[in-house]
Order: structure tokens, then sequence, then C-alpha cells
């Protein structure tokens, strides 16, 4: 489990630098990216409490469906 969540904290870190590469400060850095991930477990935990008869699975499946009708 900590492999994956080493991984994701560096794919995520990856992204940010992408789209907000003013971040200059590893300390900033690692702040943004540990708001960004406690934000989307937040959001992921507070969908499922609304929505008990939804599954992770399903919140995935809804995400990327919506991603590709965007694209």
């Amino acid at each position: 489990m900590h492999s994956i969540s080493v991984q994701l904290r560096f794919e995520t870190e990856q992204k940010i630098r992408e789209h907000i590469p003013y971040i200059h400060t590893d300390a900033d850095m690692a702040w943004v990216t540990d708001w960004f991930l406690t934000m989307g477990l937040a959001m992921v935990k507070l969908s499922l409490e609304k929505h008990p008869q939804l599954s992770v699975g399903d919140l995935i499946n809804m995400t990327m469906s919506d991603k590709l009708n965007i694209n």
C-alpha cells in the first residue's frame, strides 16, 4: 500500500507542476500536493456518504465516462 501512495503523490505532484508552474519551493509543492490529495479523498468520502448505494468503482466509472464525453 505504501508504494501506491508514494506513486500517487509523485504523479499528483507532476500534474500540479504542469498546471501550476509558479510553485517553486519544495515545501510549497508538498503543501499543495497534500491539499489536492486531501480534498480528493474528502470529495470521494462525501460522495459515498451522500450516495451509499454507490461504490468507489461506481465513482470511478462515472468520472471516466464524464472524461470521455468531454474529450
